[in-house]
């Protein structure tokens, strides 16, 4: 009888429930950034349907919209397999599971969200635009037909929703699997873009070193973005990798005020004398385009 009751009042997820979540995200991914936690409001926006089906008590979903408003930053078409297994993991923290909790579920996070930029980033901006963007240019060339920029559209579209839709419902089907997995394969989990306590935690708690792939020493220039010298002590210790980055605005000091080699080079030095030169490397964090001028923008309107 107590088998029967579990199974009425097992909370379970529709395929609707999990369609209508990533159409938030696909379309509203990249529609709300902040300088501090990026795109933990679109997170959260998506999560929200599915949230309200497995919480409906309106504390319970209230601490659950909190903790994915948690830093989160990845590419938002292959990066959105993270969804997926968020939402498998909530449905199972619904209906009882104790060994699931906010904290867990943003370490996954925080471990895939940087590998999988890496990768979405190459796939879908350094391979996938590139190609049908060369082949949609020939069709116009000399400007006589149209046919060019509408198949340009057209087949990105397609090509990038279908990857998303992929990403997104093969995260839910497989859940935390889908991690287990990963680390089978030795994916690598990077806590450049979290919390001091987070990123201490996921050392802790990992089988395997972790990365730092884009950082600097904080000690050099007090600024939330780069990281103290307890973190990168304990992830070298791990046997883990520092990658000092040259993003604009990032690794400055008080002796280099400006942005350039100096001020990059002195984050650097100062990272090697403190765990040795085995744990640093170079991780310039840049993008396509005008990096430069991008960060001259966010200065010019944020205090950074």
């Amino acid at each position: 009888m107590s088998d029967i009751k579990n199974e009425v009042s097992k909370k379970t997820l529709s395929k609707k429930d999990v369609i209508k979540s990533w159409l938030r995200w696909f379309f509203f991914a990249q529609s709300n950034y902040n300088y501090e936690r990026l795109q933990s409001t679109a997170f959260s926006h998506s999560m929200l349907p599915v949230l309200k089906k497995l919480y409906p008590d309106k504390e319970e979903l209230k601490q659950e919209v909190e903790t994915h408003l948690a830093f989160f930053n990845t590419e938002p078409i292959c990066g959105c397999v993270i969804h997926g297994i968020t939402i498998a993991m909530e449905e199972e923290k619904a209906n009882g599971a104790d060994e699931i909790s906010g904290d867990g579920m943003n370490a996954i996070k925080t471990g895939l969200m940087g590998p999988l930029a890496g990768i979405g980033d190459t796939l879908t901006q350094g391979v996938i635009t590139p190609i049908v963007l060369a082949v949609c240019i020939g069709l116009t060339e000399g400007g006589a037909s149209i046919a060019g920029p509408i198949l340009f559209v057209i087949a990105q579209y397609i090509i990038m929703t279908s990857i998303s839709f992929g990403m997104w419902t093969n995260g839910y089907k497989y859940g935390k699997k889908a991690v287990e997995r990963m680390n089978k394969i030795g994916m690598a989990i990077d806590c450049s873009h979290v919390g001091v306590q987070t990123t201490l935690d996921v050392i802790e708690y990992s089988k395997d070193p972790i990365i730092l792939s884009h950082v600097g020493a904080r000690n050099l220039w007090n600024t939330k973005r780069l990281t103290p010298d307890e973190v990168l002590i304990a992830c070298a210790k791990k046997g883990g990798v520092i990658g000092v980055e040259a993003a604009p605005h990032t690794t400055i000091t008080e002796k280099n005020k400006e942005h350039s080699i100096e001020s990059f080079m002195e984050h650097f030095e100062y990272i090697k004398n403190l765990v040795g030169i085995d744990h640093v490397a170079f991780g310039p964090d840049t993008v396509y385009g005008d990096h430069v001028k991008l960060h001259s923008v966010l200065a010019a309107k944020f205090d950074i």
